[in-house]
């Protein structure tokens, strides 16, 4: 059955990947509480067979956003443009699955 994605604000930008396993992860980013985020989610399949959603914001900056995702043969490699009022750049960080 269909689940909720555990987003707040308005999300935009969403990007999807499967791994050769099937684990599939999100991200997007969202805006909230004046500021620009980047989130990644994990689907997680229950003994019960439903599917739960971790949640994680990445970076630490006033404004995170466009995230890309990739798979490695063990991860989920994920980079976003992260800004502030001094400076700007291209974070790249390994997502735990």
């Amino acid at each position: 059955p269909r689940q909720r994605i555990p987003t707040e604000g308005t999300p935009r930008h969403v990007q999807i990947v499967t791994a050769e396993s099937g684990d599939v992860t999100l991200a997007w980013d969202e805006a909230a509480a004046g500021r620009r985020r980047v989130v990644v989610s994990h689907l997680s399949q229950s003994r019960a067979g439903f599917a739960t959603f971790s949640r994680a914001v990445l970076g630490h900056a006033t404004a995170n956003e466009y995230p890309a995702l990739a798979t490695a043969s063990d991860a989920v490699v994920a980079a976003w443009v992260e800004r502030d009022a001094a400076t700007a750049g291209i974070r790249i960080a390994r997502v735990v699955r």
